[in-house]
């Protein structure tokens, strides 16, 4: 579930959560609460898939994809066991790639390392997990399943995951004139659940501020 307002309406500030049928009453109503604070109107999309989903503490991993039109795109990646809110927060990250914009068709597995401008360090790495196990026990889920789930050393991006991203993510939104034609930035959440890719959200930071003057978009 996410939520999300018109473009130019105030933020409605309820984060994205998996849930069921009875959570979802839950979320539309915490949506409700804010618009009635903040006197914005608000929306819950909701993604069904039968009941099935993937707890974020057993993601593979997610990654931030901010384009920055002609000059660059920045990857920020965060591994197993977290997912993509720690990165659009800025409260955790574990590597970091900056591609220039003339760059990005060439990038793959091969030569991503050249692109690397950060890599969590043990030492950081121990205290961010230790502060994600302690959250979600807090928020009721079993220490011992956390535990568990969560490794104990930061191994890096799989070969394989970054392969995936390029090919079904990072040229196909390259390759999107519609979003480099109304914005500045554009930034894509691509997050691994049972070995594949899936992109729950695309952010548009600031839209209105980015957003070409007396340029719309078919259909808008």
């Amino acid at each position: 579930m996410r939520s999300d307002t018109a473009i130019g309406n105030i933020p409605i500030g309820v984060g994205g959560q998996n849930g069921n049928r009875e959570t979802i009453f839950e979320y539309i109503r915490r949506i409700k609460q804010k618009e009635n604070e903040l006197g914005t109107k608000g929306v819950a999309i909701i993604y069904w898939n039968n009941g099935k989903f993937c707890p974020t503490y057993e993601t593979d991993g997610c990654f931030y994809l901010n384009y920055r039109t002609k000059e660059e795109l920045i990857i920020d990646y965060i591994g197993k066991g977290w997912d993509g809110s720690y990165l659009s927060h800025g409260s955790a990250c574990h590597e970091t790639y900056v591609i220039p914009w003339e760059d990005i068709l060439f990038l793959d597995d091969n030569n991503r390392m050249q692109y690397r401008v950060k890599v969590v360090g043990q030492r950081e790495y121990n205290e961010l997990r230790n502060a994600r196990v302690n959250e979600l026990s807090r928020k009721g889920i079993s220490r011992e399943e956390v535990e568990k789930a969560i490794p104990y050393k930061y191994s890096g991006i799989k070969n394989d995951y970054f392969r995936q991203v390029v090919n079904q993510v990072i040229i196909q939104m390259y390759d999107s004139k519609d979003l480099q034609r109304h914005y500045k930035e554009y930034i894509p959440i691509a997050q691994i659940e049972n070995g594949k890719v899936l992109v729950p959200e695309v952010i548009l930071p600031e839209r209105l501020k980015y957003k070409e003057k007396g340029v719309e978009s078919e259909g808008r």
